[in-house]
């Protein structure tokens, strides 16, 4: 069960990025994948705004158009070398994957292969020249402002990780890990860097605590810290970021930007959480084929909420969820949402109990309210649930503005004046998710 967990949380694909988000990616090694437009109602259900596709699927281009989600797609490794060797053929898979999906759907990055130098070391010297001909194709659509260009890698490319201070990257790699960190230099892209702190623990002999690589929170004297900077870490995940930091200061680039760090205050980092799906079909343990917040059904797996992504929900045990108000809602909107809700939503605000059906689609409210399994009770403003079933279902229906289509349903809303989401959240603001695996 604990491996299962930390799958789940601790694999993720890290990068930098002015406006830092949490994204999920979406494999597909699914023996029953979910049709496109199934998948897309699942994401405007939990309100994640940011995924990445292993591949440029047009049935998955297709269904995210006109959703505002922001879409990072891939080159598969298995094109790289053709790519790599023909500027035409660059040419062509930006027309037919980018050109001819954009603006519709909002694609904003290209990863061009994922991990080469472990997966397919035979395409590393022509890695270089692929990114260039993505990046030339681009330039030559105008859209090379609008979509950056990275390639995913494995921290494993990292040597003497800990102390963070003494890392640097694999000497032997350094005829092409330059040339890349110079490319993303020069087109203002960022490093993209897949941290496994699963796999740290899994085999670090016991030398790395549980907690540490599970984000808990640790006394100061179980706290690891680098005698060379006398800075302090409390989870795997940050130690390697900053060895990336001092891994590239040891090559000469300083301003190449991953995360919001000790080190580096005021540069975010989006990360995708790794990943939407359980992957049955996936080859290799038991673990990489269980990474997912869902089932094939679109069942949770795993409870999990993080910032500005809305509420991820899986495996609700309490059997209960709540509508509340979202962070930041407009007070006006969220009043207009109360009353609504009071009135023709048909609840009982008094008691506070909920009276018609409970899906994922009737609470929105204009987008100020979220489904949550954290009962927003404090004070003498207690939620009640009378015998009521609380279980969150996954939504198909795309729709998720309950109040425009005037539906009767509603959630659980408090008209208490400090009516606050109270979701609890796991505090990722420091990174950029991409699913339990940074890609």
């Amino acid at each position: 069960m604990v491996a299962d967990i930390l799958a789940l949380l601790l694999a993720l694909t890290v990068v930098s990025a002015e406006d830092a988000f949490i994204g999920v990616n979406i494999g597909t090694d699914l023996s029953d994948m979910p049709h496109p437009t199934q998948v897309v109602a699942l994401l405007r259900s939990q309100h994640i705004r940011h995924v990445r596709l292993f591949d440029a699927d047009r049935g998955m281009l297709t269904a995210l158009a006109n959703t505002g989600i922001q879409v990072s797609i891939s080159v598969p490794n298995d094109q790289i070398l053709g790519i790599g060797q023909s500027n035409s053929t660059a040419a062509k898979w930006v027309s037919q994957n980018v050109v001819g999906h954009y603006p519709a759907t909002n694609i904003t990055s290209v990863c061009v292969g994922s991990e080469v130098f472990n997966t397919i070391p035979n395409a590393a010297p022509i890695l270089v020249k692929a990114l260039q001909f993505i990046q030339s194709a681009l330039v030559a659509s105008r859209l090379d402002d609008q979509i950056k260009v990275s390639t995913p890698l494995s921290t494993s490319v990292i040597l003497d990780s800990f102390p963070p201070s003494q890392a640097f990257f694999n000497h032997s790699l350094n005829p092409v890990l330059i040339p890349i960190l110079k490319f993303l230099q020069s087109t203002k892209s960022y490093l993209m860097l897949n941290i496994y702190p699963y796999y740290d623990y899994m085999y670090s002999n016991g030398v790395i605590p549980l907690d540490y690589a599970l984000f808990q929170p640790l006394s100061a004297n179980k706290e690891a810290v680098d005698a060379n900077t006398l800075l302090h870490y409390t989870n795997v995940f940050d130690a390697m970021v900053d060895a990336a930091y001092f891994a590239m200061a040891d090559l000469n680039f300083t301003n190449i930007p991953i995360i919001e760090h000790q080190k580096h205050p005021g540069i975010a980092v989006s990360t995708y959480i790794y990943e939407l799906y359980n992957e049955d079909a996936k080859s290799g343990s038991t673990a990489e084929k269980n990474w997912g917040l869902f089932d094939a059904n679109g069942k949770p797996v795993y409870i999990l909420h993080l910032t500005e992504s809305g509420s991820v929900l899986a495996n609700d045990t309490t059997n209960q969820t709540y509508c509340s108000a979202r962070n930041g809602a407009d007070k006006k909107m969220l009043q207009a949402a109360l009353d609504w809700a009071c009135g023709p939503g048909k609840v009982d605000c008094s008691p506070l109990l909920q009276q018609t059906g409970k899906t994922p689609e009737s609470c929105d409210f204009n987008g100020v309210a979220e489904i949550t399994t954290t009962d927003p009770s404090h004070g003498k403003c207690t939620y009640q649930i009378g015998g009521l079933n609380g279980t969150f279902a996954n939504a198909s229906a795309p729709s998720m503005n309950s109040m425009s289509s005037g539906s009767p349903s509603s959630n659980e809303f408090s008209q208490s004046h400090s009516l606050l989401l109270t979701v609890e959240i796991i505090t990722w603001s420091i990174i950029f998710l991409q699913a339990a695996r940074f890609v």
